[in-house]
């Protein structure tokens, strides 16, 4: 029973990957998806802002014509009614709240533009194929900014995920762009990774 033991604890320690076959893993992640991955990620939210920036401007001009309606309403009954005096200030210190009323039931919503879609879909597959890469190799990120001594320098820069195994969860909102930014920290000192390799 002991030799079965040992004979299976041999097999565990064998299919561990090696430092070398690490740094492997963590190059081929980088060039084969990380590096044009950041790529696309900036085009994504740069596309983003701008649609959304167009939204907000007509969402603000929707708004900004219901007030005008209803202090220009205001200010016509003040005229005709001859009331210019009191009912024209506190009519026109309502017609912002009326105006901004009438702005949520009636202007159209803003409708979410397909770069927010396509950038989420992108932002998964990327934690996705992370999180496989980094549970395949039992954890490379941090192993590796340790060896280089650029681990100090990655929590510096913002680093702030789990030392444990790398998943899913923790690549979620902004784990993934700290996990992006720490490994390009590693891959542009090739100098500390070929040493290791």
């Amino acid at each position: 029973m002991d030799n079965q033991d040992s004979a299976l604890q041999t097999k565990v320690v064998a299919t561990k990957p090696s430092l070398a076959d690490k740094v492997k893993a963590a190059m081929e992640l980088h060039e084969g998806t990380l590096k044009e991955g950041c790529q696309r990620l900036i085009k994504l939210n740069q596309q983003l802002l701008k649609t959304e920036r167009k939204q907000m401007r007509k969402q603000m001009f929707f708004r900004l014509g219901w007030i005008t309606l209803v202090s220009s309403l205001v200010v016509l009954i003040g005229y005709l009614t001859e009331a210019m005096n009191i009912f024209t200030v506190v009519g026109l210190f309502a017609a912002y709240f009326i105006g901004t009323l009438l702005h949520n039931l009636f202007s159209p919503e803003i409708v979410l533009p397909k770069e927010r879609t396509e950038l989420f879909e992108f932002n998964h597959s990327l934690r996705e194929e992370i999180a496989a890469v980094e549970k395949q190799n039992d954890g490379i990120l941090f192993q590796l900014l340790a060896k280089t001594g650029l681990e100090e320098q990655a929590e510096t820069n913002g680093l702030k995920l789990e030392k444990a195994p790398i998943d899913i969860y923790q690549l979620d909102g902004n784990g993934l762009y700290q996990y992006l930014d720490a490994m390009n920290l590693l891959m542009e000192q090739p100098e500390p990774l070929a040493n290791l390799a």
